[in-house]
């Protein structure tokens, strides 16, 4: 038979999200670090299967337990928290992550504003375009 590696693991979270499944992937990133350990693009597919679904307290879970996992996130684990928060309407759980993120990129900063415009708070993005040059990022 075949063995399931990270990759087709990977692939089935991927796949999971695109259907707007969300609890198959919990269980396959469950089973991955049980037998093989977690890696960031396994833990970033599943929060993004979370997200697609509308779960996005599993998908904030998720990103903060990379951690525990002692899986190394990014700014695109970063991002898609940001991300999943604004598409709830939370743009203060999008923002306090967002000012978590050390080095953040275009893409950071466009998921910021649009978590806080979807929230209503229009004057934040406007500040962050002055930001955006401190980080020399052209908008």
């Amino acid at each position: 038979g075949v063995l399931a590696d990270k990759i087709t693991h990977s692939t089935a979270i991927v796949s999971c999200r695109a259907n707007s499944y969300w609890q198959q992937p919990l269980e396959l990133l469950r089973g991955l670090v049980k037998w093989l350990g977690a890696d960031e693009v396994t833990c970033n597919a599943a929060i993004s299967a979370c997200a697609s679904a509308g779960r996005w307290r599993h998908a904030l879970e998720l990103a903060k337990e990379m951690q525990c996992l002692a899986v190394q996130s990014s700014r695109m684990t970063s991002t898609a928290a940001v991300t999943v928060c604004g598409s709830a309407t939370k743009w203060m759980q999008a923002l306090c992550i967002f000012l978590d993120v050390s080095q953040p990129s275009v893409i950071s900063f466009d998921a910021c504003m649009g978590a806080c415009e979807h929230g209503g708070r229009w004057q934040l993005p406007i500040g962050m375009f002055s930001e955006m040059r401190q980080f020399r990022i052209l908008p």
